[in-house]
């Protein structure tokens, strides 16, 4: 086998190609601030993103805000679902400018399923200053 092959493989089986090369966290991170600065809007590095009250009924959400500028985020969303590939279901963020987003209690059992695992990704709106800046994927199961 030819090194690229092997590299596809290695890449196909940890799930994590991106254009041929295995990428850490922290180079996708830094791939998407670049990526974010380029296209001229502000980059934002998100930090301690945690769920409590996992339940079906009541959710709370909430993830820290590092912006480059300070207080540039305005509207945002949660999104949702069963794969980090598949973020179909979305909640409007709560946001506190230059400091976190989040999802107080609130009812998500129209597409939470309890025993269920899920993953949550925080995404900037189209048009705001920050778009794009998306935040990594996590994940819960809801109880």
């Amino acid at each position: 086998m030819t090194n690229r092959v092997v590299d596809i493989l290695v890449g196909l089986a940890f799930g994590s190609e991106a254009k041929g090369k295995i990428m850490t966290w922290f180079n996708q991170a830094c791939k998407l601030w670049v990526d974010v600065k380029v296209a001229g809007d502000v980059p934002i590095v998100y930090s301690d993103g945690r769920v409590w009250n996992t339940g079906a009924i009541q959710i709370n959400i909430f993830i820290y805000l590092n912006e480059e500028t300070g207080s540039q985020l305005a509207d945002g969303k949660f999104y949702f679902g069963t794969t980090k590939t598949n973020l179909i279901n979305s909640q409007v963020a709560v946001i506190a400018a230059g400091d976190n987003a989040s999802i107080p209690t609130i009812d998500l059992s129209a597409f939470i399923t309890v025993g269920v695992k899920y993953y949550w990704q925080f995404r900037p709106d189209a048009g705001d200053p920050c778009e794009d800046a998306d935040s990594g994927i996590y994940n819960f199961v809801a109880t």
